[in-house]
This record gives C-alpha cells, structure tokens and sequence, in this order.
C-alpha cells in the first residue's frame, strides 16, 4: 500500500476542514479559489486548512453568535374559588438569545411584552431534525 492510498483513506475517515466550509470565509467564486477572512480580513483560500489558529480565533466569534430557544410559556391566571394559580393557556414561541441562561431568556420575553402575563415554564435549545434509514 502506497503513501498516498493511506492518506486517500484518511481524508475519507476525517474530512480536513478548510476554508470553504468556515461560515467566516466570503468565497469570491473565482476559478483560483480566493476569498476573503472575515476573522484575520485578508485573503485566503479555500483548500486552506483549519489550523489551530483559526481554531482559536473562531471559537470567541462563534461564542458570540445568537442561539435560537424555545420558550413554553404559560398563563399568569388565579382560580376564582380558592385563590391559587393556575395555567389556564400555554403556547411555545421561539426567541434568539446570545447565551442560553435563564436571565437572557427572561430578559427576551419581557422584551416581546409577554412577561406580565405569562410564566416561563421551560426553555430548551431545539434539536435539529434527523434523518433516519428507512428499513
């Protein structure tokens, strides 16, 4: 077995990132493969591997981009005979937040105006869809 069937073999068990695939990398679409680097704004590549590096200077970027939450919120309402709560309506609404905390949950249903007269139940980061083989 040669040198480069091992590393053929390789690359299809780990893919190598490159900049073609960094959501920070504006592809120009241009026969040579130039882009520009949002994260180090120069150009760059896109069979340019992901180096730790870029690793490194990505991570604080994505740490900043805004995550999606579903919130059940439920109703702020009183039983007329006894004087408890009780949730009378509910429903689930999807808000963006930088952290998935319960202050910034919070803090984003207030904004929509809905704190007054709901609860938050729970809030949970949506999972994206997966496929499955059929049998």
């Amino acid at each position: 077995m040669t040198h480069s069937t091992i590393f053929q073999q390789a690359q299809t068990l780990t893919p190598t990132a490159t900049c073609a695939v960094c959501p920070f990398f504006n592809d120009y679409n241009e026969p040579r493969g130039r882009g520009w680097c949002q994260v180090f704004d120069h150009y760059a590549f896109r069979h340019h591997p992901c180096t730790n590096t870029c690793r490194s200077a990505i991570q604080p970027l994505l740490d900043l981009q805004p995550i999606t939450v579903r919130v059940e919120l439920v109703s702020k309402e009183l039983d007329p005979d006894e004087d408890t709560p009780v949730h009378l309506h509910s429903f689930v609404t999807e808000i963006t937040v930088s952290k998935p905390s319960k202050e910034s949950v919070q803090n984003a249903i207030a904004s929509l105006g809905h704190s007054s007269e709901y609860d938050i139940a729970h809030y949970w980061i949506p999972q994206e869809p997966q496929e499955f083989d059929a049998i």
